[in-house]
């Protein structure tokens, strides 16, 4: 059929259904960043998206489901573009060139993309255990990535061989998440910040 025969998919049903879910998961993001899960309510939400409370049990059964969603953006996002980053360096690329490109990729995701990452990394801890059980398997797969990543490394000689790849991860992707906490773009831009990072892991602090 022609488009004259129809309406837009934008402008259909399904299509605005669609807009309103994620006009309300922004609203969602934004709140959790700024105020955490706990002192979030569903009412918070409304107000942010400008829409009445009694609306959004259209399309989201509770706040639960709402964060279940955002988190799975969040990490989904963050993966996506640690992946991509890495996968565009040239085939020649070290691993540790890999490495310092994903810590870039990261940082850069979450301190520049969009609402749901830092959304992501400031609430993942304040969850009760069904949600974390629910997101578990994303995060998990992320991490292993990660310890692919730095077993590489390891395995090239570049970085220590006694290194305890599990534990040096979740520092790492841990304390990565913490900067959404502290970041702030007027005294370093995110690319310095990535830099730094890498720099301070492959040749320490120290004298």
């Amino acid at each position: 059929a022609g488009a004259g025969n129809g309406v837009r998919a934008a402008e259909s049903p399904a299509g605005k259904g669609a807009e309103t879910r994620r006009h309300i998961l922004l609203a969602a993001a934004s709140l959790f960043r700024e105020k955490g899960y706990r002192a979030t309510t569903l009412r918070d939400v409304a107000e942010r998206a400008s829409m009445g409370a009694g609306s959004m049990y259209y399309h989201f059964a509770s706040k639960d489901a709402i964060l279940r969603e955002v988190l799975d953006v969040g990490i989904a996002t963050i993966d996506a573009a640690v992946r991509a980053a890495v996968a565009a360096l040239p085939p020649a690329a070290t691993p540790a060139e890999r490495l310092r490109e994903a810590i870039r990729a990261d940082l850069r995701a979450l301190l520049e993309t969009s609402e749901y990452t830092p959304a992501y990394a400031r609430i993942y801890n304040q969850l009760p255990a069904t949600i974390k059980r629910r997101d578990h398997p994303k995060r998990i797969a992320y991490l292993d990535y990660w310890r692919e990543l730095v077993l590489a490394a390891q395995r090239a000689g570049e970085v220590r061989g006694d290194l305890p790849v599990e534990l040096f991860v979740e520092f790492l992707v841990g304390a990565m998440s913490r900067t959404t906490e502290w970041f702030n773009p007027r005294l370093a831009s995110v690319d310095a910040l990535a830099r730094w990072v890498a720099q301070w892991i492959f040749e320490g602090v120290g004298e």
